[in-house]
Formats: structure tokens, C-alpha cells, sequence
């Protein structure tokens, strides 16, 4: 229920400010979409905070639909990349940190290998 309240939140967020001339919001590269990427992630949002001990079945399912995407599009990691950091940065905030273990232990958790990454602050156009 808090995820799809962030998710909500976000999408209000970009709404409102969007026109108004001054006020910065984050745009990935090419006008990424990040809709889709936003409604995957934010089941896991509470779990790399270090708020719930362990991934949501909905933060496990939605990244085994990410990591299929990327091994389908290679192209995907990348946009995952921004569109995370702009959740990071539109959402919920303040939030504490993304703990690194959190988001190791996803693979071991979720019983896959990412081939995505997931960060606050990371240059995406390495990925």
C-alpha cells in the first residue's frame, strides 16, 4: 500500500511541477519513460531502505519482469538506471539511504541474478 502511495506522490510531483519555469525536476537522457520502471521499484523501496526485512513476493515478481526485460534489451539496464535514481530522488523523500546489503542480498532473496543496477547516485551512462 505504501508503495503505490509513493508512486502516486511521484506522479503528482512531476504534474505539478513540470510548468512551472524554474523549478527543476530530474529528466533522464531522450525523455526516458520511467512509468513503468516506478510502478515496478516501488514494491521494493521500503526493503532497500532497511525498512522491511525482506522483499515484498510484489518486489520479487517485478524484478524478475525487469531482469527479463534487460535480457530481452539489453538497452533497459540503462533506463532502469535513471529511472531508479529518479525515484530515489522524487519520492518519498527523506528516505534513508539505499543499503548496499539490501540490494546485494535481492538476488539471494529474490532467487535471481540482476543484470541491472540499482543505486541512488550511480553514472548510468556506464551501464
Amino acid at each position: 500500500m505504501a508503495a503505490k502511495n509513493l508512486t502516486v506522490t511521484f506522479l503528482i510531483l512531476v504534474l505539478v511541477a513540470a510548468p512551472f519555469p524554474g523549478i527543476a525536476v530530474y529528466v533522464t537522457p531522450g525523455n526516458v519513460t520511467c512509468h513503468d520502471v516506478i510502478n515496478y521499484f516501488a514494491y521494493c523501496q521500503e526493503y532497500v531502505d532497511g525498512d522491511y526485512e525482506d522483499p515484498t513476493p510484489a518486489c520479487c515478481d517485478n524484478l524478475h519482469i525487469m531482469n527479463e526485460n534487460v535480457k530481452k534489451d539489453n538497452t533497459e539496464a540503462r533506463r532502469y538506471c535513471y529511472c531508479i535514481e529518479v525515484f530515489c530522488a522524487t519520492v518519498g523523500r527523506p528516505h534513508p539511504p539505499y543499503l548496499q546489503s539490501r540490494i546485494t542480498d535481492l538476488n539471494t532473496k529474490c532467487n535471481f541474478h540482476r543484470s541491472f543496477p540499482i543505486s541512488e547516485h550511480m553514472d548510468c551512462t556506464n551501464v
